[in-house]
């Protein structure tokens, strides 16, 4: 009397639907492009801020 009762198998479809996928991300040229523009912007205002300090030297 002490069967082991198995679950049912669950159908294939089911298991497809009940299981959930991950967000989706953009492509990695999307991230390392963002990441090369910002590099860029930060480097042009830390110039920009160099000459800056340079020209108030010079005065």
């Amino acid at each position: 009397m002490t069967e082991k009762k198995t679950p049912a198998p669950v159908p294939e479809t089911q298991m497809k639907t009940s299981q959930t996928q991950p967000p989706m991300r953009p492509p990695a040229s999307q991230d390392l492009r963002f990441v090369i523009k910002e590099s860029m912007r930060l480097g042009l205002r830390f110039l920009v801020e160099v000459e800056r300090a340079l020209k108030k030297l010079n005065s």
